[in-house]
């Protein structure tokens, strides 16, 4: 049987502490008396095993301090790496990982910098591993417990320590899906148990047990998955020494008992580990679990109540967490945080009529959707305040882009600038305010009488073995619609993920043809899938501030067709936004002072590849073969749009700079950094790359260099001789070599700006692994851009030409953007009646 939260689970076990005995076993050494703060050593194991951490801590950081002091060899190295990964543990236990990260870091070097060998040194190694594993990353983690293994294998030493780091590395191998390997190295470490049992620690015992139950889980063994984790519930539970091993163990047996539906007893086990110190981490385990054991039990009460404490301690974490971590570094740790939160949006499958259900997902969507944005841009904002922080922000952005050349050596030096960066973001008095946190009542209190706010989320019930081949399991959407005048947020069900996949699918694959299908005005598909279901809640109703969610975002709702004839922007001001946490920040509205145009780009050098072309504004790939690229052509119709763009500009008495033919490169976009522009207009080839299959000699050479997710290097701009770069496979100067991905515009300060136009195929898609937008849209919001005009599908070159003139035209005689757009592709549709031809392009805010 599987419910949904067995990846949390098995995830999960990847936070129980790997160094704590590692950590003991080193620390068995007699300090010097005067640097003794505890009567004890009892005492100072008393408060680890309590969990009271601030006076071991302060302890600890003490004596490590002043071993580095000493110039003598006073202090054993084994002391000094013993209490190293001692503290690591306990940061890990307190989260803290940037601390832990930092820790290890520091003492790495000093070993080596003060050229000490230890015996005990590979200690440091697998604490690295673990605190590298927890952070999900695994391939890195493999690197360092291989190292740790490698050298106790060379000592012929496959005793104890050598057993764990096999069992940490098999749970790393589990989550890289090298499963044959996982279950090769746990069944090693499960045979030096059985043959030399009585040399093993209660503690090493325990995690080895909870490792190899986890992975013969995954491996659908479940008798021995349960087996051995009673072993390690039984071997803890009786013990109060073991503290942390007994949460760790109770939580999983837990989870154990619900996978056989023995949900009452899980339950008991999970309201024991209610009473036990837990850290703010393992709050989260136990919520879960309790109300996961309480929906199945349909008890509503408890699974909202539980749901929602989960969510708190959620967002709590991932505040601490993220504002100790720079925006560049973030983005692993928050996934996992982002789809905690959105599991627990499942009980809205049973409890969708709950106003604390349906408020808390409302909570949990503006968090999911707003985070990572308000982040990035509050460092910004303080970096205008803070020449040092401006400065190791810029050097930071050289640094990464470096990277991308595949120059590793300089993977240091990025993370030494982080870290400088944390320094000085934590020594702020308003440190605090880094991280902006909006709830649904904040949306309440700025919506207007006429106005609507409408949160897209997507859910999925749990299963078990008796429900499994019901409705539960499969993903669906839902809109949370908030007025100002209703007392909490409503809950409508809307289509399921499938339904709405299958219909985009089969419009995009007949192009312009299907997507004319979807939009023609008698075809009711989008409207009886969305639509129908939420405009019974839209009495009095003008303007709606729209949220998508996943495949909604390839949707342009304005343009969805209603029964009466009429587009549904005709009836309704729809406003599309990151998150409807939008209306409560504050938006400006200066005269405009500068705008930055580009067009007619030359993509290669060679004259023969810049023909005239009326083609897509998007990739050109070979028929018979995905993995050929085809050159992207001139797009003469983009010259065109540029010089008409410049004039319209210049007559209204505005500055205007137009970069053209080998002059639209990438270091010309890059100087916009931190300028007064006020509109940025790129006509262009754009991307949208969903595999690994297209360009691979290009951009799968970035992906090692950085600490961001795939959605944001398979977006970008092509700029000049864009197609010499892809092409190549050689290391170039990646700083102006024509492709622009998502993930470099982030790093870039566009907080001036107003208004970036993306004249180019398919710039409005791009996933996100949250619930929000991902690609292009991510990556200008993250730069500061307020408003984005970008395309859903591949646009063609003429049609969208005059679409943007008279965009200009309507926006420079002082309509606003929205209503600029709605003229624009109004006055199109007369030329060019199909709406494929005007229909793909949104705002967003």
């Amino acid at each position: 049987m599987v419910i949904r939260s067995e990846k949390y689970w098995r995830n999960s076990m990847l936070k129980r502490l790997f160094f704590i005995l590692v950590g003991l076993s080193c620390f068995s050494h007699s300090f010097p008396q005067e640097a003794i703060s505890y009567p004890s050593w009892d005492e100072f194991y008393n408060d680890i095993k309590s969990r009271n951490f601030e006076k071991p801590i302060l302890f600890l950081k003490q004596n490590l301090s002043e071993i580095e002091s000493e110039s003598n060899d006073a202090f054993p190295d084994s002391v000094y790496i013993g209490m190293t990964t001692v503290l690591t543990s306990i940061y890990i236990q307190c989260n803290q990982p940037y601390a832990a990260d930092s820790l290890l870091n520091h003492s790495i070097t000093y070993l080596l910098e003060s050229k000490k060998t230890s015996k005990f040194a590979y200690a440091l190694y697998i604490a690295y591993g673990g605190l590298l594993a927890q952070l999900q990353n695994y391939n890195l983690a493999i690197i360092y417990l291989s190292s740790a293994r490698d050298y106790l294998k060379a000592k012929d030493d496959k005793s104890e320590n050598y057993a764990v780091t096999q069992s940490m590395l098999a749970l790393c191998h589990l989550n890289v899906d090298s499963i044959e390997i996982a279950k090769h190295e746990i069944d090693e470490s499960m045979n030096l148990i059985e043959l030399s049992n009585s040399m093993y620690t209660l503690s090493n015992k325990m995690s080895i047990y909870q490792k190899a139950s986890a992975i013969y889980y995954e491996l659908g063994l479940l008798n021995d998955a349960n087996k051995y984790m009673q072993i390690a519930y039984e071997l803890s539970k009786d013990d109060d020494r073991f503290v942390t091993e007994f949460i760790s163990s109770a939580l999983n047996m837990s989870i154990s008992l619900m996978n056989q539906g023995r949900y009452s007893e899980s339950l008991e086990i999970l309201h024991q580990l209610e009473q036990k110190p837990l850290t703010d981490s393992e709050q989260i385990n136990v919520c879960q679990n309790i109300y996961l054991a309480n929906y199945f039990l349909n008890d509503e009460a408890e699974t909202v109540k539980y749901a929602n404490l989960s969510s708190d301690y959620i967002q709590k974490i991932s505040s601490d967490v993220m504002s100790s971590f720079p925006a560049f570094t973030i983005e692993d740790l928050w996934q996992k945080s982002a789809m905690q939160l959105k599991i627990n949006m499942g009980i809205l499958e049973k409890f969708h009529s709950n106003a604390l259900a349906v408020m808390m997902s409302y909570n949990n969507a503006l968090y999911l959707k707003n985070f990572s944005f308000s982040q990035m841009q509050s460092i910004r904002d303080i970096s205008q305040k803070n020449d040092k922080i401006r400065m190791i922000l810029d050097e930071s952005k050289r640094v990464k882009s470096t990277l991308f050349s595949g120059n590793v050596s300089y993977y240091e030096d990025l993370n030494t600038l982080e870290k400088e960066l944390i320094k000085e973001l934590k020594e702020m008095p308003d440190h605090e305010k880094i991280v902006n946190v909006y709830t649904w009542e904040d949306v309440k209190k700025t919506l207007k009488p006429n106005e609507c706010a409408i949160e897209i989320v997507s859910f999925s019930g749990f299963v078990n073995s008796e429900t499994k081949d019901d409705d539960n399991g499969h993903l669906k959407y839902g809109a949370l619609i908030l007025t100002s005048t209703l007392d909490t947020p409503l809950f409508v069900n809307l289509c399921s993920y499938k339904e709405l996949y299958n219909v985009l699918v089969n419009a995009f694959v007949e192009k312009e043809i299907g997507i004319n299908e979807l939009y023609k005005r008698n075809n009711l598909v989008l409207y009886n899938l969305i639509w129908s279901h939420i405009k019974p809640y839209l009495s009095n109703i003008k303007t709606i501030y729209w949220s998508p969610a996943l495949d909604m975002q390839d949707i342009n709702m304005g343009f969805i067709p209603c029964p009466n004839g009429k587009y549904v922007n005709e009836e309704f001001d729809i406003r599309i936004v990151s998150s409807t946490s939008i209306i409560c920040k504050e938006s400006y509205k200066s005269e405009l002072s500068k705008v930055s145009i580009y067009g007619g780009i030359k993509f290669s050098k060679s004259t023969e590849n810049n023909n005239s072309s009326d083609s897509y504004r998007g990739i050109v790939l070979d028929e018979l073969n995905n993995e050929t690229r085809g050159d992207f052509g001139y797009l003469k119709a983009t010259e065109i749009e540029a010089d008409s763009i410049y004039i319209l500009v210049r007559n209204n008495n505005i500055d205007a700079f137009l970069y053209k033919g080998d002059d639209a490169s990438e270091s010309s976009f890059r100087n916009l950094d931190g300028k007064p522009t006020s509109i940025i207009h790129m006509a262009t080839h754009g991307f949208y790359l969903d595999g690994y299959m297209k360009y691979a000699d290009y951009f799968n050479k970035l992906i090692p260099y950085s600490v961001n997710n795939s959605s944001m290097l398979f977006s970008g701009l092509l700029l000049a001789d864009a197609n010499n770069t892809l092409s190549e496979s050689n290391d170039r100067n990646v700083l102006d070599d024509g492709v622009l991905t998502a993930e470099e515009i982030s790093w870039i300060d566009l907080s001036n700006t107003q208004l970036t136009v993306l004249s180019a195929c398919e710039t409005a898609i791009g996933r996100s692994f949250q619930e929000g937008i991902g690609g292009l849209l991510k990556a200008f919001k993250n730069a500061g851009v307020e408003h984005i005009v970008a395309s859903l599908w591949k646009v063609p070159d003429s049609s969208t030409s005059k679409l943007m003139v008279s965009f200009y035209r309507f926006l420079l005689s002082g309509d606003e953007i929205h209503n600029a757009l709605l003229k624009a592709q109004k006055e199109t549709s007369h030329i060019y009646p199909d709406p494929y031809y005007w229909a793909g392009f949104i705002v967003l805010d």
